[in-house]
């Protein structure tokens, strides 16, 4: 008598992913005596991967989670950069002009200068540009009464004109340039810090600096400071300072001779880069520090997402190319920049150290709870925003790269995105332990009409590794517009499922048999 086959729907909706496959367990449909994962035992907190044992995503890239499963994902240049040269644009900061529009800036270590988008959407040099380094002299921006300021690190502060296109001097009275590390925004005050120390301005002119018991305006030492000051980040309280050893809290008193309260936050880390620190969210800024990836708050620290901070935080990653994963071992830790974007992406970018571009980006999907990773070479990403107010909304296009030429690219997720294909492996698939598993067809769902997707089979003779691949014969007869069937006819210990090109994930179904002992 035949075999029936066993026909399986596999899980797409796994939280996280091992960032390393070779992390990833030998996992059956059947777990009979299996127990990797016992309920009420085994951490269950969402932000730490837990090996279930069940088949799952092993990896992945270009590709973010659904609703439903996961979703390939490909990229739109929206502002065009410099065609060749080493420009070195690493960073671009969102400004309010002195006519009230909004553009965007960028700093050009290569070029030595920085550039301002103009009404044609083209990175031009303006009037006055000063001289510019990412290393020593990084870019801030603080927005008070409408008008952004632009600080040049130990340089000097500017506005930008979009009519005249030039950067016009601003003198911080009471404050020598060689002194200004940044700049930032909080409760009317424009605040520049040092090294050790923070100035904020006057309550009526957010340009003197002068201390007095009358304008308000005042500073000094930060006591609590356990190192110098890298960052002062605005929250919705006030300000955080980050130094190189902790953090402390800055929290709007509304005394005008004592506007600010200062107190080091408990448990928080201190920050190598002003790029380690993210956005406000629900009361809380993401920060990668000397203690890991935390969630800093005006009243403590928490730390988070442990596996994102130990992979990271090391010197072995994982591509895939030509069909195969390769595993890279780095001579030094990984380069990386970290992002929140639309309130709702947690970005962690990061590649070799030797490269000038980031190579990856880890996304964080916090509303879903749920993790994707893209592919794109990029300097750092932002979050666009519209600069003319007859534009439509862009919630799903905010999430925009940078690259060291100055094109602007952002997330695409239209379904006929044929240019960047997805890849995603799942497995591994075997129906006991103490038998072979034969795969004989893989069914996949939501296909876009023009999308072109290929199913390979990873056939495991030991359980661990790669042994050899074998192709998916589509079956037309049985498939549709938004469906393929794919025939296979292979025997091995387990399988790894390899979908790459177009696709939109919640439904794989595998037909399987019992093979031989092994």
């Amino acid at each position: 008598m035949a075999q029936e086959q066993i026909v399986f729907r596999a899980n797409t909706q796994a939280s996280v992913f091992p960032l390393l496959s070779s992390f990833s367990g030998q996992s059956v449909l059947v777990p009979d005596r299996d127990q990797t994962y016992i309920a009420n035992v085994n951490p269950s907190d969402s932000s730490s991967p837990v090996e279930r044992g069940i088949p799952q995503i092993l990896y992945g890239h270009n590709i973010m989670p659904s609703t439903y499963g996961f979703q390939s994902i490909g990229y739109k240049e929206i502002y065009e950069g410099f065609s060749e040269g080493n420009a070195g644009m690493k960073r671009v900061e969102l400004v309010i002009t002195t006519e009230g529009v909004r553009t965007y800036v960028s700093g050009s270590s290569g070029r030595n200068t920085i550039y301002a988008l103009d009404e044609d959407g083209l990175w031009s040099e303006p009037d006055g540009a000063p001289n510019y380094n990412e290393n020593s002299n990084p870019i801030s921006v603080a927005t008070v009464n409408g008008v952004s300021y632009i600080c040049v690190a130990r340089t000097g502060v500017y506005k930008y004109s979009l009519d005249g296109n030039s950067f016009i001097k601003v003198t911080l009275a009471g404050l020598a340039d060689a002194n200004i590390l940044g700049v930032v925004a909080s409760s009317g005050y424009l605040i520049v810090w040092s090294r050790t120390g923070v100035s904020w301005s006057s309550t009526i002119d957010p340009e003197d600096f002068v201390p007095s018991d009358i304008s308000g305006a005042g500073g000094g030492m930060v006591q609590e400071a356990e190192g110098d000051i890298i960052l002062c980040k605005k929250t919705s309280y006030g300000f955080i300072v980050y130094t190189t050893n902790n953090a402390v809290s800055c929290t709007y008193s509304g005394n005008t001779s004592f506007p600010f309260n200062f107190k080091s936050i408990p448990g928080a880390g201190g920050i190598a880069s002003p790029d380690m620190v993210t956005e406000e969210t629900v009361g809380a800024q993401y920060a990668y520090t000397t203690n890991g990836m935390q969630q800093i708050y005006h009243t403590g620290a928490k730390t988070v997402l442990a596996a994102i901070t130990d992979f990271v935080a090391g010197s072995v990653y994982e591509d895939y190319s030509g069909g195969s994963l390769y595993i890279q071992y780095l001579f030094d830790n990984m380069k990386k920049k970290l992002a929140l974007i639309a309130d709702r992406y947690l970005i962690m970018s990061y590649g070799p150290s030797w490269e000038s571009n980031l190579q990856y980006a880890l996304v964080v999907d916090l509303l879903l709870g749920r993790m994707g990773k893209l592919k794109i070479e990029h300097t750092t990403v932002f979050e666009l925003r519209n600069l003319t107010p007859d534009e439509d909304e862009i919630p799903r296009r905010s999430i925009a790269f940078l690259t060291q030429l100055g094109a602007v690219q952002v997330l695409d997720f239209s379904p006929n995105n044929i240019d960047t294909p997805g890849v995603i492996i799942l497995g591994k698939y075997q129906i006991i332990h103490s038998h072979e598993t034969s795969l004989q067809s893989v069914q996949i769902e939501n296909i876009p009409e023009n999308g072109d997707v290929e199913v390979t089979s990873w056939l495991s003779y030991t359980g661990k590794g790669k042994a050899d691949t074998v192709d998916g014969v589509l079956d037309t007869s049985r498939s549709d517009s938004n469906s393929k069937f794919y025939l296979f006819d292979c025997e091995a210990k387990n399988h790894s499922i390899l979908i790459e090109g177009n696709f939109n994930l919640t439904t794989m179904l595998i037909g399987f048999k019992l093979g031989g002992d092994n």
